[in-house]
């Protein structure tokens, strides 16, 4: 899902031992295609990841303690943020706002507005919730982790002013239409249904909500996320940590272990009495205007009340 793909400017994994450089996608002759290939995906999904984890109900650490769990009415709109800023420094880089809609304490509408650090507007994303989705094919390998709707696969729609990218994602019955363009290519695709639990954007934060008790519990969760600008499914692992201080901390991984160590995990926390994202550490999907990957600190905050 990442909605700044590009493959021409793909993040270096500092692979030394191979010297692998995500930048360009033209792979070294020399290199072996099943790794070029591997290190890729790997980039392209983690940078993909980064958006659905910003759109949970968020709020800081101190709000979240003190605050009650919230309790959603009829058409109801929410509006929170989050800010990202540099790990070597502490300057802010990016900031997002978000205004989500609820209907009988269910999404139905997510708006995400991206600015930069001169509070200029340069991407917009658009999230739909269908009510209700049929997930009886067994095919998929983790079946007991699907649910009767698509809250973990809403079809969106995003655009970049930036780079003049957009892309999107519909489901179609079982299936799943998705497309990319920018200036120079574009693609599209249907999927089917993937190995594990398919997950869409701001689906994840969904995903975690229905997983809450397993990962309390310190299980280990798959799934199978939607990458749009790769038109396929990438299979992750979200690990429990520790719990603390009225938290609980995750790390994300690629689920295939033998490429996972080629690229720094991501770190979530969330508030256990709310189960809110509190921060995300690790590689964004926000881009320099070089076509440089950003590592930041994603910090969010929600109001103390609900905002109707």
């Amino acid at each position: 899902m990442s909605w700044i793909i590009n493959m021409k400017r793909l993040v270096s994994l500092g692979c030394n031992a191979t010297h692998y450089t995500a930048a360009n996608t033209t792979a070294s002759t020399t290199a072996i295609p099943a790794i070029t290939s591997a290190l890729m995906s790997v980039s392209v999904a983690v940078l993909a990841l980064i958006l659905p984890l910003c759109l949970s109900l968020t709020t800081n650490a101190a709000e979240a303690v003190e605050s009650k769990s919230l309790t959603h009415t009829k058409d109801q709109s929410i509006h929170y943020s989050g800010t990202a800023y540099s790990l070597d420094n502490d300057q802010i880089l990016y900031r997002e706002d978000h205004t989500l809609t609820m209907k009988d304490g269910q999404p139905i509408e997510r708006t995400t507005l991206y600015y930069d650090a001169d509070n200029q507007l340069f991407a917009e994303k658009n999230n739909r919730y269908r009510s209700q989705f049929n997930n009886s094919d067994s095919n998929n390998s983790d079946s007991s982790n699907t649910g009767s709707d698509n809250s973990a696969t809403p079809d969106f729609m995003l655009t970049d002013d930036r780079y003049g990218y957009s892309e999107s994602m519909e489901q179609d019955g079982k299936r799943w239409r998705v497309e990319y363009k920018e200036p120079e290519e574009s693609g599209n695709k249907i999927l089917s249904k993937p190995d594990y639990t398919p997950v869409i954007d701001a689906g994840f934060d969904e995903f975690v909500r229905a997983h809450w008790n397993d990962l309390m519990e310190g299980d280990t969760v798959n799934f199978s996320f939607a990458v749009p600008s790769r038109l396929e499914w990438i299979d992750f692992r979200l690990i429990p940590l520790a719990q603390k201080d009225g938290t609980l901390t995750v790390e994300m991984r690629l689920k295939s272990r033998w490429i996972a160590w080629l690229l720094d995990p991501v770190f979530l926390t969330y508030d256990i009495k709310s189960k809110r994202l509190l921060t995300y550490r690790g590689l964004t999907n926000i881009r320099t205007m070089n076509g440089d990957g950003i590592k930041a600190e994603i910090r969010y905050t929600y109001p103390l009340k609900d905002q109707s």
